[in-house]
């Protein structure tokens, strides 16, 4: 998103999960399955060897998601007529194509959500085993039953998920808003209440702090056009449309950070990041917040004595945090405004600069 970033080395197991998903909704979807065939020993034929994996396999399908066990959901799709079964099937297999639609655009069917399939019976039901992949799986401590190659083995579960995501990509931020990672939350870019087909879709899945997540912020909102995912030339997307190099930032009054392009796609991209987020609200609030312990420091170390009050010994200082922001990069949260800030303030020609000056110097607050 913010930065270039890719699904962590354990992706082949989320690959598992959706080519499991996959198997189960082609099957439960065969005009020749019926209800009566649904049962523990059917589900584990889905995957009968090794042992393990279809232990695990008849243990979810016996759990329950939101009151409802699965395997009841299961019957149900199993007893769907024909058109249905069709519907259900077609809706799970096109959306996984979503994407694509990043590189090839109108060519391919647009990507939409659950509501396609009209019946909210049946909706309910392929959210039921669907979504349930992701809360009894992923989510769970024994998580997958496979390694992060998607070999029978060790599990793969959210902590795995999170940790590879950090390591793989070298990053100790939130890649939406720039903030910091410690407890992040595994969010689905598309939610999984109105798009279940891509609860395990490794690019769909991207770990962002607790701020983004919130209700205040993306939690419920949808990226992209209620029903269909429509137009994706919009939107960003964390892994396969990244910001980085087209942000261009303005501070307007001293206080408010705006998001400025002379491209309107890429302006517009930002304005969908912005209302998704709230993202130039809180930057506002960090760039205040960041430029006032800037020049808290400041004025402390010239209280102090360990900096002189002149214009060439507060540049030196500067450029130090400039060259320490620049080196931490994407270690150390809000480094775009941190930047932003100390860009502004660099230039000894500068308002900005001339401004700051007589703020550390004059022993006011």
């Amino acid at each position: 998103m913010l930065y270039p970033i890719n699904p962590p080395s354990c992706s082949p197991a989320l690959d598992w999960a959706v080519q499991l998903q996959r198997d189960l909704i082609t099957k439960l979807c065969d005009p020749n399955t019926t209800r009566a065939m649904v049962t523990p020993q059917w589900v584990r034929a889905l995957r009968a060897n090794p042992q393990e994996i279809a232990d695990w396999l008849e243990g979810f399908a016996g759990r329950k998601f939101e009151g409802v066990q699965v395997i009841d959901a299961m019957e149900y799709i199993a007893n769907l007529n024909t058109d249905e079964k069709m519907a259900a099937l077609n809706y799970f297999s096109n959306n996984h194509r979503f994407t694509d639609e990043f590189v090839l655009g109108s060519t391919v069917s647009p990507t939409v959500d659950v509501s396609i399939v009209g019946n909210p019976q049946i909706q309910s039901a392929l959210k039921t085993i669907l979504n349930a992949f992701y809360k009894n799986g992923l989510l769970y401590l024994d998580g997958f039953p496979i390694d992060g190659n998607g070999n029978p083995g060790q599990c793969t579960n959210r902590n795995v998920f999170v940790d590879a995501f950090k390591k793989d990509n070298n990053i100790n931020v939130c890649p939406l808003c720039d903030g910091d990672l410690n407890g992040p939350e595994v969010d689905h870019w598309l939610p999984e209440s109105k798009y279940p087909a891509l609860s395990c879709h490794p690019k769909n899945l991207v770990p962002i702090c607790h701020d983004c997540n919130s209700p205040a912020n993306k939690h419920y909102k949808v990226p992209l056009t209620a029903g269909h995912a429509q137009p994706f030339e919009e939107w960003f997307h964390p892994y396969e449309r990244t910001a980085n190099g087209q942000m261009n930032l303005e501070v307007r009054d001293g206080r408010n950070v705006y998001f400025a392009s002379d491209d309107p796609l890429i302006q517009k991209r930002f304005e969908n990041l912005d209302w998704l987020i709230n993202l130039a609200k809180r930057w506002s609030n960090i760039y205040q917040r960041e430029k006032g312990l800037y020049i808290k420091t400041l004025r402390g170390q010239i209280a102090r004595g360990k900096l002189r009050p002149e214009p060439d010994a507060v540049l030196e200082k500067i450029q130090e945090w400039k060259e320490g922001v620049e080196d931490r990069g994407i270690e150390d949260s809000y480094s775009i405004i941190k930047s932003k800030i100390l860009e502004m303030i660099s230039n000894p020609e500068s308002a900005d600069f001339k401004a700051l000056l007589q703020e550390i110097t004059n022993g006011n607050s």
